[in-house]
């Protein structure tokens, strides 16, 4: 991608930036695949039944495809858009079947386990809205959205927010307004993905209020959390 800016390659620097959105995907369905269903299986006293070994390779390897697909895009080769959707589809498929799998509607009670499912939800969501966007030839704006917003940030809140007190010998319990701020985050994806399609004309109003809502879900971080991770474990080991 710098390589790209420094000699003005617009195209590789912006197929660079997808690459490196569906690297960061490929590591959310890998671990992510492995975390959740044992969160979900601890926090909710249920069994939570992985995926066949089949199955969970082709799901990686298809999110691999993905990451390579934009990489050849980025070196300028010429990949249809029919072809890419062929993965996202596939990826797109297999994520829905696993996130069933870790039967989703069961945790919505628990606040530390459903901003996990939800966002690992968004994923899916925005890889089948770049199938699409590939197929038709249109932007990516959404999906990306989607994907980064509804996905990464979201499960980034939910990941800190739990091993944050797991890691200092602290009761894994969602805190007061851990709902609230998953809302939040949530709404804002919607905002800037299934948004923009809808109502084009509002996507500047759209941009400004995900941005506040965003920030208000990592201030309630900052402000809840300082503490725990500026003070000794609870339990007195080392770490």
């Amino acid at each position: 991608m710098h390589w790209g800016n420094t000699h003005g390659d617009y195209t590789m620097s912006l197929h660079s930036a997808y690459m490196g959105v569906w690297l960061i995907v490929t590591l959310i369905v890998v671990i992510g695949g492995r975390v959740i269903p044992i969160f979900t299986a601890n926090g909710m006293r249920m069994r939570v039944r992985p995926m066949r070994k089949p199955l969970e390779h082709t799901l990686i390897a298809s999110s691999l495809v993905i990451c390579l697909i934009f990489a050849l895009r980025a070196l300028g080769a010429n990949v249809a858009g029919g072809i890419v959707a062929i993965p996202l589809i596939l990826m797109a498929v297999l994520s829905l079947f696993r996130w069933l799998s870790w039967h989703p509607l069961k945790c919505f009670k628990e606040p530390m386990i459903w901003g996990l499912h939800t966002s690992y939800l968004f994923i899916i969501l925005g890889a089948l809205m770049w199938a699409v966007a590939e197929i038709k030839g249109a932007r990516f704006d959404s999906a990306l959205h989607t994907i980064t917003v509804g996905g990464m940030m979201a499960i980034i809140l939910t990941m800190m927010s739990r091993v944050s007190l797991g890691h200092t010998g602290r009761i894994i319990r969602g805190l007061r307004g851990k709902n609230s701020v998953m809302i939040a985050l949530f709404t804002a994806a919607l905002l800037r993905g299934i948004g923009l399609i809808l109502w084009p004309s509002a996507t500047l109003g759209f941009y400004k209020i995900s941005m506040v809502l965003a920030i208000a879900a990592f201030t309630w971080f900052v402000f809840h959390y300082s503490h725990t991770l500026w003070t000794p474990r609870a339990d007195n080991r080392p770490g």
